[in-house]
């Protein structure tokens, strides 16, 4: 194989590595958190990872609503001040 294919072929490589590792976090969690959250996990009946995943969620969810709900605001208000200024 020539250099420049082997480059290129290499930088492919590296693509799917990025790629792949954009599909995961690694956190680290201390112990007696993680205890506390296998517990509720095992009281749900439902995987650790799930009831991460699903708590990330909702604290997701949660901010981008109040994120909008402040920018709504905001653009209320503005309004009403350039009508003012007008």
């Amino acid at each position: 194989m020539s250099s420049k294919a082997s480059q290129e072929q290499n930088s492919k490589q590296d693509d799917t590595i990025e790629k792949e590792s954009d599909e995961f976090l690694t956190i680290k969690i201390p112990r007696t958190f993680l205890r506390e959250w296998e517990e509720l996990a095992n009281e749900f009946g439902i995987p650790l990872e799930e009831l991460l995943q699903d708590s990330i969620d909702e604290i997701l969810k949660s901010y981008l609503a109040e994120s909008s709900s402040i920018d709504e605001y905001l653009l209320k208000k503005n309004a009403e001040l350039y009508r003012r200024l007008a």
